[in-house]
């Protein structure tokens, strides 16, 4: 584990290569050989942050090692699946890398159901990069169902990963409080899936000159933030109110035009935002 530590920095290849003739040494017998999760983390971690063009084929071979060898005392984690994740949305680009990703998204819920002790409830993290690259690529529809399913299956268990700041054991300085903590990582969840409703409300922004009811898309996804606790910022009410004016631009059929639930998207907006700032009041004009 030292070798590998030292080498993992500036070369994940050497780091992985002492992995393997190590464990080739163990199968034979000669030595004894500890795989625990901050190893196979270390080793992810090196090859997502390298330049190398394969690194998201290596991070997701090391996790592919772990799911199929029935190591002891040894369990996958929702950090090292996050980051394979990312490596796949950041690194390819492409619609072969998002499905990529999706599918270790898809493994780590089937890990979880037969490790159900295991931390590896996907979270936010995991699936933000997934929604966000949908979303660049046209398909709305698709980070929309991917949203609906992060809050329908782990809004009621999100922060039981492992994949929180701080969650890798640092000890270093100060402990914070532990409500202090609760209330830091509870203000980071939020942020994120703010934004993860905010990318899939843009993405139909994008839409509405192809699909007529993009903007009620949009409204009904706003509107759902307040059933599910997330809370909106300005750009979440700008984004529907932007949409609403291409609709009528680009729809002139009565059918498009009215807005019935205004009236609960400006209360919601004075509840979630409500202020006398001149940013606020101009939104809230334009929305009436």
């Amino acid at each position: 584990f030292a070798l590998i530590s030292n080498w993992f920095r500036f070369d994940p290849a050497k780091a992985e290569k002492i992995f393997w003739d190590w464990k080739e040494n163990h199968d034979k017998g000669d030595c004894e050989m500890k795989v625990d999760s901050q190893l196979l983390k270390t080793l992810v971690t090196a090859w997502s942050a390298s330049k190398e063009p394969d690194k998201a084929e290596r991070c997701e071979k090391l996790i592919q090692f772990a799911v199929e060898n029935n190591i002891p005392n040894f369990e996958l984690t929702t950090k090292i699946f996050n980051i394979a994740i990312r490596t796949w949305c950041n690194k390819a680009r492409t619609v072969n890398g998002v499905k990529r990703a999706e599918k270790l998204l898809q493994q780590m819920q089937t890990y979880r159901e037969s490790h159900p002790r295991s931390p590896t409830l996907p979270n936010a993290e995991s699936y933000y990069p997934i929604v966000r690259s949908w979303v660049a690529f046209g398909f709305v529809e698709r980070a929309e169902e991917l949203l609906t399913e992060f809050t329908m299956e782990s809004e009621d268990d999100a922060g039981t990963s492992d994949d929180d700041d701080n969650a890798d054991g640092d000890d270093g300085g100060e402990q914070e409080d532990s409500s202090q903590l609760s209330d830091k990582r509870s203000s980071l969840k939020t942020s994120l899936e703010t934004r993860m409703f905010n990318c899939v409300l843009k993405g139909w922004v994008a839409k509405t000159e192809t699909i007529p009811d993009a903007a009620a898309r949009a409204e009904c996804l706003l509107l759902s933030m307040s059933r599910l606790g997330v809370n909106p910022n300005m750009a979440s009410f700008q984004y529907v109110l932007d949409a609403w004016r291409r609709n009528d631009k680009q729809f002139k059929s009565q059918i498009n035009r009215p807005r019935p639930r205004i009236d609960e998207v400006v209360a919601f907006m004075d509840r979630e935002l409500g202020g006398s700032t001149v940013a606020y009041q101009n939104l809230r004009k334009n929305w009436r």
